[in-house]
């Protein structure tokens, strides 16, 4: 499932449940509110929400919006059960919501989406004695769409920044690997590389050798250098069978050598 759906998904699911607790009326001022630009701003935080909506009168109304943020003990039971999964941590690190992350919520005992409005604490600075209001509405509306644009607010409201959430996860990522590593055996364990010399001694011990030279062997050569190629090439073809030729040469190509060279 790609991210555009799970943000759809989250969005809808967000919307049927205001539905299914009769709050379809208000939704519908809250939409023409939202979408005739009376949200005038709108702020996000963990587990708070807070608004301002231009209503009839001339001062803004106040809209502030509560949901129970979970104890850094759920948040840890959590992300270590995230972190012990690749899959699910990537996705989440790169910003999606996974199908089955409510289940990991559920087995440390708490529900990741509301499950009854009480959960959300409400409250306006308007004089209508109704809870929601047309302006609390609107505020749903548009929270609607933040779901729609990132998913992972959800975290938010439930207590867990996105800079928190991926440096936890990061972090616990990285302890689990230690702890793999720390358990394998010894001749598994990367070997660690030398420390490279250091350079000044290097340089300064450069032209400087060992004892192993004297160990060296040097090999004669059996021909000598300056009659190397008249060996090579060998007496011409129609040389005659008396004197030896490279024998006649040998001495005259020795002693050029040694004059010219």
């Amino acid at each position: 499932m790609n991210p555009a759906t799970q943000s759809s998904n989250w969005s809808e699911r967000w919307t049927n449940f205001l539905l299914a607790h009769g709050l379809e009326n208000r939704l519908q001022h809250g939409l023409h509110y939202a979408q005739q630009g009376h949200v005038l701003d709108i702020d996000i935080s963990k587990g708070h929400i807070s608004a301002r909506v231009q209503g009839s009168r001339a001062k803004p109304y106040r809209v502030e919006i509560r949901v129970k943020a979970f104890p850094c003990e759920i948040w840890d039971t959590v992300l270590t059960t995230i972190a012990s999964q690749a899959a699910l941590s990537a996705a989440i690190i790169n910003g999606e919501m996974p199908e089955n992350i409510e289940n990991i919520f559920q087995e440390a005992g708490v529900a990741l989406f509301p499950q009854v409005l009480k959960e959300i604490d409400t409250a306006c600075t308007c004089p209508d004695i109704a809870n929601p209001c047309k302006h609390i509405a609107a505020i749903f509306y548009i929270l609607g769409q933040e779901f729609t644009k990132d998913p992972l607010i959800i975290f938010l409201l439930r207590g867990k920044t996105r800079d928190s959430l991926l440096t936890d996860l990061m972090n616990k990522r990285n302890a689990l690997q230690q702890d793999v590593i720390s358990q394998l055996p010894n001749n598994l364990l990367p070997a660690e590389s030398p420390a490279p010399p250091d350079l000044a001694e290097v340089i300064r011990n450069f032209w400087q050798t060992d004892n192993k030279l004297t160990e060296l062997v040097p090999v004669a050569n059996a021909t000598p250098d300056a009659c190397r190629l008249l060996h090579q090439l060998g007496k011409p073809p129609d040389w005659p069978d008396g004197p030896d030729f490279i024998e006649m040469l040998e001495p005259l190509y020795t002693h050029v050598s040694k004059k010219f060279l």
